[in-house]
């Protein structure tokens, strides 16, 4: 019997959350397996739940912001390694971090801040992208 993960998902965009459980995913090539610690809700999850147009057989898992532990790591990874305290704000095309365990390619990670607590790492991945794509990308503001 395979291991299995806990998460939290949506099969409609008018439905209530479904808890349930599925089978653990395997970290291959880039992925990290990560055992959750902390997650952030931000309004990205909001959209992406009402998008969801027709009945899911699979509940979708949002949730982009989190930290954690990586627990194992695909055969091309490089960057980081077992043991390692990460956060990150993951792939909108894979499922969420509404969960106990999530895959994460360790290229848009990055070792957590260890002077901030699990939920404040969590509270900063999608935030501090949308803060350096206003001041650099659009208001063209450049260190001097």
């Amino acid at each position: 019997m395979s291991e299995k993960m806990k998460a939290i998902g949506y099969q409609m965009n008018d439905a209530a959350p479904t808890s349930f459980e599925q089978d653990m995913p395997t970290a291959r090539g880039h992925d990290l397996l990560v055992k959750i610690s902390a997650i952030a809700v931000n309004p990205v999850d909001t959209k992406v739940k009402a998008s969801i147009t027709s009945r899911l057989e699979t509940p979708r898992i949002l949730g982009w912001d989190a930290m954690g532990t990586v627990i194992a790591a695909g055969e091309k990874t490089t960057l980081l390694n077992v043991g390692d305290k990460i956060f990150y704000a993951g792939d909108i095309s894979r499922p969420g971090c509404y969960a106990s365990h999530q895959l994460v390619d360790e290229r848009i990670t990055a070792k957590a801040p260890l002077i901030l607590k699990p939920e404040q790492s969590a509270a900063m991945p999608l935030a501090s992208i949308t803060a350096w794509e206003a001041l650099f990308s659009r208001l063209k503001i450049f260190p001097q």
